[in-house]
């Protein structure tokens, strides 16, 4: 499904993708949560007892290559749909998965800076997927 067309003559301008945005995210979840739950039976079935960092990284990781796919879907403006991918990554994790979790927390700090480095690790996988 393609939205938003804005362009001069004839829609020659960009186009702005709901469905590649789809993609991306569910692109970024899957590797997220697959992950995870290989890590989680890793961890149950060995004596291992996880890793203790940088599950943020690698967070950043998953959303930069959703990023990619939705620009790399899209073919135009990979840093606004890459961006878009991390947006709503964020607000879906943060709203399923964060214990008492409430939407007016979204205006503090840590949550900010949260919220910004998804929206541009999203734009640099954008970026880098529609000059890939």
């Amino acid at each position: 499904m393609r939205v938003a067309r804005a362009g001069l003559e004839g829609g020659s301008g960009g186009v702005f993708s709901l469905s590649a945005v789809g993609k991306g995210t569910a692109l970024s979840f899957s590797l997220t949560l697959g992950v995870a739950a290989l890590l989680g039976l890793a961890a149950a079935l060995t004596q291992w007892e996880g890793l203790r960092g940088g599950f943020e990284a690698f967070s950043y990781a998953c959303v930069g290559l959703g990023g990619m796919l939705a620009g790399r879907s899209s073919r135009r403006w990979g840093w606004l749909h890459g961006g878009a991918v991390g947006l709503l990554y964020f607000a879906i994790s943060a709203a399923l998965f964060q214990e008492g979790f409430n939407w007016s927390l979204l205006l503090s700090g840590p949550w900010l800076a949260r919220a910004l480095w998804d929206v541009a690790a999203g734009a640099a996988g954008g970026i880098l997927g529609v000059n890939l």
